[in-house]
């Protein structure tokens, strides 16, 4: 209880301006609710309730600076009142702690702007990066039509000896032609950590519209050195292409990884219990990801029944394959169906219904699991 009261006086203490500085402070939020239910292959069908809620507070000041805050005051399931409720089948499990979510301060300085703290971290449509926190010092600028960053990420502090590692990283996003592309370098510096290795990633990406056809594509290539370092360079691509019908849009896809290149947990794979699960806003209905030395298919059709009523059905098929040095060597067939509702401008209402059909090469062992949900968000 002491965790929420102080959470909230910490919220109201925004609002009130500076003494020395006019701000101007504009608050922004979320809530979600989450109603689930899951049957695993032969098991007893399991259910539960899960919630989200952030309030944020971005503070500008007449100067130029700005301070950017949101917390998580709930993210976590509905125990009742009487004890300890039992959690469900998210992958993520959802913390009750109150946290901080972004905390970060943007500074205009010379061409750019400089951030430092707290902040969201996206790359190639969710690909490499999604929704994900880092603390991060990042400088930011322009250079003729291309947006362009130098930044430091703390990626493990421990303050033991050889417990430590850093990120050092380029990124560049420029319109080419008809479309905008983007790359990513990223240098993370493992020697003074238990690990003993270096790790570079290149990743390009692309997205845009050609003749009618809406396309993007990423590919991550990630480099390894010193002596606690994989055998194998990891890699990773997609392409994914669509065309609006006017009644329907056709979405189709290829992933493809290897060697321990896999996508980002939050990554669209056109199912609501695969690779469904941003490590900051958990589905609970997501129950595998898409693996490390993958081929995949899939194809989603969506279309506005009314200017409120959308209808989404995806299938696909991911076959994991290395069942040596990855643990695995399953395929999973799915099946999606889901119907959003915007209720008003502020509040969506969605279900999901899915089925994942698994097979594991080796063994033949099968297996086929259901998942639905009823869901609410409201943003502000």
């Amino acid at each position: 209880m002491k965790k929420y009261a102080s959470a909230l006086a910490i919220a109201g203490l925004l609002a009130a301006p500076a003494a020395h500085s006019a701000a101007a402070v504009d608050f922004n939020g979320e809530f979600e609710v989450n109603a689930f239910t899951h049957k695993p292959d032969g098991a007893t069908r399991v259910g539960a309730l899960q919630q989200l809620l952030r309030l944020g507070a971005n503070i500008k000041l007449d100067d130029g600076v700005q301070v950017v805050t949101r917390m998580n005051l709930s993210n976590n399931y509905w125990m009742g009142n009487g004890g300890a409720g039992t959690p469900g089948p998210a992958a993520n499990t959802p913390s009750s702690d109150v946290s901080l979510d972004l905390g970060y301060l943007q500074l205009p300085l010379g061409p750019g702007v400089l951030r430092v703290g707290r902040q969201e971290s996206n790359w190639a449509n969710c690909f490499v990066s999604c929704d994900d926190r880092r603390d991060r010092i990042i400088y930011m600028s322009k250079i003729g039509t291309a947006n362009v960053g130098v930044f430091y990420d703390k990626v493990v502090e421990t303050g033991l000896p050889k417990g430590d590692a850093s990120a050092y990283a380029a990124m560049a996003i420029a319109p080419l032609g008809p479309v905008v592309g983007g790359l990513l370098i990223y240098h993370v510096d493992f020697e003074k950590n238990f690990l003993d290795m270096n790790q570079t990633m290149i990743s390009p990406y692309f997205q845009g519209k050609i003749a009618g056809f809406s396309i993007d594509g990423a590919l991550r290539y990630d480099v390894f050195s010193g002596s606690g370092s994989p055998d194998d360079d990891a890699k990773a691509a997609y392409l994914r292409g669509g065309y609006d019908l006017g009644v329907a849009k056709i979405d189709g896809q290829i992933v493809w990884t290897k060697d321990g290149g896999a996508p980002n947990r939050g990554f669209d794979s056109f199912s609501s219990m695969i690779n469904n699960d941003p490590i900051n806003n958990s589905s609970p209905t997501s129950i595998a990801n898409i693996g490390a030395d993958t081929i995949g298919f899939a194809a989603r059709v969506s279309g506005n029944v009314t200017n409120e009523l959308k209808l989404i059905g995806g299938l696909g098929h991911y076959k994991d394959g290395d069942d040596v040095d990855y643990g695995t060597d399953t395929k999973m067939t799915f099946l999606d169906l889901q119907a959003h509702y915007q209720v008003t401008q502020s509040t969506l209402v969605w279900a999901t219904a899915g089925r994942v059909k698994f097979k594991h090469s080796g063994s033949g062992a099968k297996a086929d699991d259901d998942a639905f949900s009823l869901n609410i968000r409201t943003t502000f």
